[in-house]
């Protein structure tokens, strides 16, 4: 949510929470959006010239709702271009170095749009890159590190990326020009991203901040076609560099690369292949990737979303059941086995999983719009507390709790 964290959304469900969890009661929210909702964050934007949290979600036919209270009361955004396209991945960072607050949201047909308030929102001045004309832009993230200059947002979609700044870097132009960026993302074998991660490269003095995008060539469980991992750094002048492929030990493109994430100074991403077996790869350069071993997840479920602590790694499947929907390690960096933990008050397939920090909590989204939360240990205990909505509870994690 926001910042390189996770999100999803839905428009009714249950809350199951674990024993010894902060949380306990919550109310149902106000106004609650009720178009398909495809993403959740939320950012500091400026409203009557204060900074204030709001939370954001996009979702069908171009809608946004925000709300500037962590959720209780939304409302539709009016204020926006007159689009019909489904509005996909939403992300939230700043406008410079130390600068204001902005939002970006991306969708089908190249559709590019910003909000400094989340009430107003507009296509950047400068229009949409050729490249990005027509297709569906899939993930949209805030890259953004004052340490070392990065300051900008990457979208990303069907053999395309584009970037919030001029292709010489400087400064984060996403409410006036976004460029094509070039590299390795082209042709059948890049048709859609499922994943953006943003993270440091710590293997080097000065750290270099490193963007890796995974994906395949259809949204299908195996990927029969093929996929890609690519990767680029950051300047410290915020230029981004033309994605490339991994240089040492790259996974190989007979696979759905479905998820990936940056969490204790390494990259991990997860999918299956061809014949359905499941895959984990970790690095931490971008550049030179290490794999899991042979189907480190039950190769009946294929993982699709991937979520960490400072201590726990866990990683969730689609179609999985109370025995092989969740996987869990111990190793902080993710590189030791996975084991299964079992979930059983699951009673649908998962959406994904994401953590807060705040609350101390892995939260699992279901396809029946539930919501499942668990400890951080490898073997949680559920309880069921309170009924709460999915996008309600989201939005309370991602406003001023520390997700």
């Amino acid at each position: 949510l926001g910042g390189g964290n996770f999100a999803t959304g839905g428009v009714g469900g249950k809350l199951i929470t674990s024993l010894g969890s902060t949380v306990s009661s919550w109310s149902s929210p106000k106004c609650l959006p009720t178009f398909p909702i495809n993403a959740v964050t939320s950012g500091n934007l400026t409203i009557n010239s204060t900074p204030t949290p709001v939370q954001i979600a996009v979702g069908d036919g171009g809608l946004i709702a925000y709300s500037i209270n962590s959720g209780v009361n939304w409302t539709i955004a009016t204020s926006v271009p007159a689009i019909t396209t489904n509005l996909n991945a939403v992300a939230c960072g700043t406008s410079s170095v130390g600068g204001s607050g902005i939002c970006v949201a991306v969708g089908a047909n190249g559709v590019i749009l910003t909000s400094t308030n989340g009430s107003i929102w507009a296509a950047p001045t400068g229009g949409v890159p050729v490249a990005a004309s027509g297709k569906i832009l899939t993930k949209v993230i805030f890259a953004g590190n004052s340490t070392y200059g990065a300051n900008q947002f990457i979208a990303a979609g069907n053999a395309v990326i584009v970037s919030s700044t001029t292709g010489s870097g400087g400064a984060n132009t996403a409410t006036g020009l976004w460029t094509d960026v070039t590299g390795t993302w082209t042709g059948a074998n890049a048709a859609f991203v499922n994943g953006i991660a943003f993270g440091l490269n710590k293997s080097v003095t000065p750290n270099v901040p490193t963007v890796v995008l995974v994906g395949g060539s259809a949204a299908s469980t195996t990927g029969s076609d093929g996929g890609q991992v690519v990767y680029s750094t950051i300047s410290a002048s915020n230029v981004l560099s033309a994605f490339a492929a991994p240089s040492v030990s790259a996974p190989s493109t007979d696979n759905n690369y479905t998820a990936v994430a940056y969490n204790n100074d390494q990259f991990l991403t997860v999918g299956a292949n061809s014949t359905s077996n499941t895959f984990g790869w970790y690095s931490s350069t971008g550049s030179s990737w290490t794999s899991l071993g042979a189907d480190p997840f039950d190769s009946t479920s294929v993982p699709s979303s991937i979520a960490a602590s400072s201590s726990l790694w866990a990683v969730s499947s689609a179609g999985g059941t109370a025995t092989n929907s969740v996987y869990t390690t111990v190793d902080p960096l993710g590189t030791a086995s996975f084991s299964p933990s079992t979930v059983t008050e699951l009673t649908a397939a998962v959406n994904g999983i994401i953590y807060s920090s705040g609350l101390g909590l892995f939260i699992l989204s279901t396809q029946d719009d539930g919501v499942l939360t668990s400890s951080t240990g490898a073997s949680a205990e559920w309880t069921t507390p309170s009924y709460l909505t999915t996008l309600q509870y989201m939005i309370n994690l991602s406003s001023s709790l520390g997700l």
